[in-house]
Parts: structure tokens; sequence; C-alpha cells
């Protein structure tokens, strides 16, 4: 999370290029969360999962932004 913090705070000019992809961290950040609620509830959530979610949610904000 500090090293994520510093990258963040370091490249801040070219981060806000990029409109949407505030957005997309906060849907991944609630995707994962729901994410661990389930499997709080005791259903099975292989590992990859949350991963490719992230993945595919910033890819997706990051396109919509790069489109702007």
């Amino acid at each position: 999370a500090l090293i994520v913090r510093r990258l963040t705070i370091k490249n801040i000019d070219i981060i806000s290029r990029y409109h949407y992809l505030i957005n997309g961290a906060m849907y991944s950040i609630l995707i994962l969360g729901i994410i661990m609620i389930i499997k709080s509830l005791g259903f099975i959530i292989h590992e990859w999962i949350p991963p490719l979610f992230t993945v595919a949610t910033m890819g997706y904000f990051f396109f919509i932004s790069k489109r702007k």
C-alpha cells in the first residue's frame, strides 16, 4: 500500500490526464469488497478471480479515459 501511494504521489501529473481512472479504482475496490463479503459467507472463490476483475475494471476505465 505504501509503494502504491508513493507511486501515485510521484506520478500524479500523469494520472490526472486519465479522467476516469480514479472512478475505475473506486469500482475496483467495490468489487473486491463484494468478493470479500461473498467469500466470508462461505462461497468458494478461486484466487485468480479478484485480480481478473481488478485488471478488467481498470482496463475498461483506462480505455474510456484514453478515448476521451
